[in-house]
């Protein structure tokens, strides 16, 4: 072989060495700024804080801008649930006074229906960032990082706001079942706003019965509510 050869493979083998450690230092330092924005920008904050980095900051991620995208996919879709379908659903669920649950009885179905469908989207959305987040491949220090972020804002809301959706679906469940009541004994009762009559001492006594878990729900609504919005808030 001649000299000129052999300087050659080594002039291409020392090009391939500094490449390869220009990489590992690049994917380092990518690391590093990824982690750097989790702890600085969500576990430093208090509450649930959905940041969305510049494009500078996402190409200073490198490849670990897409783990991020699994915690950003997930908060999207609990945002739309949250803040698009949930105002819509409380909506047709809102009944002011007893003879409405008789005449927007369609509305309280369509509202459970819409529930569920939310309950069931929530649920893929969860199935799939969990999913995503045991492929991920990370340095230690930015995984033990990335863990905490993805509890704080995938884990902990996908375990708090169900309670919220059952005592929805809950208090959707009674006031049809209340409906049904008033429906089905429509004559044998006089409404007067909020406040239904009956000579029926029976009737009345069941009546009673649904007034008392409608107010149960409500009860269950509330404390679910206030746990949601302590997490939120970071309390």
């Amino acid at each position: 072989m001649t000299l000129t050869r052999r300087i050659a493979l080594t002039l291409a083998a020392f090009t391939l060495v500094t490449a390869l450690a220009a990489c590992g230092g690049g994917e380092a330092e990518q690391a590093k700024s990824f982690q750097t924005f989790l702890q600085t920008r969500i576990l430093d904050k208090k509450g649930i804080r959905m940041p969305r980095p510049s494009d500078e900051e996402r190409a200073s991620f490198g490849r670990f801008a897409s783990d991020y995208d699994v915690i950003v996919k997930f908060n999207d879709a609990m945002s739309d649930a949250m803040g698009q379908k949930l105002p819509e659903i409380m909506r047709r669920g809102n009944i002011t006074s007893v003879a409405q649950l008789v005449e927007r009885r369609a509305d309280l179905a369509a509202a459970r229906e819409a529930l569920a469908q939310v309950t069931r989207t929530m649920e893929t959305a969860l199935a799939e960032a969990n999913a995503a987040h045991g492929t991920l491949k990370q340095p230690e220090p930015l995984k033990a990082v990335y863990d905490q972020a993805f509890a704080r804002l995938v884990t902990n809301p996908a375990e708090t706001v169900p309670p919220v959706w059952r005592a929805l679906d809950n208090a959707l469940g009674v006031s049809l079942d209340m409906a049904g009541f008033l429906e089905t004994n429509r004559d044998k009762f006089t409404f007067n706003g909020p406040i239904a009559q009956t000579r029926d001492a029976k009737l009345l006594d069941e009546f009673n019965k649904h007034v008392a878990a409608m107010r149960g729900a409500t009860v269950s609504i509330n404390a679910a509510q206030s746990t949601m919005r302590k997490l939120i808030e970071g309390e």
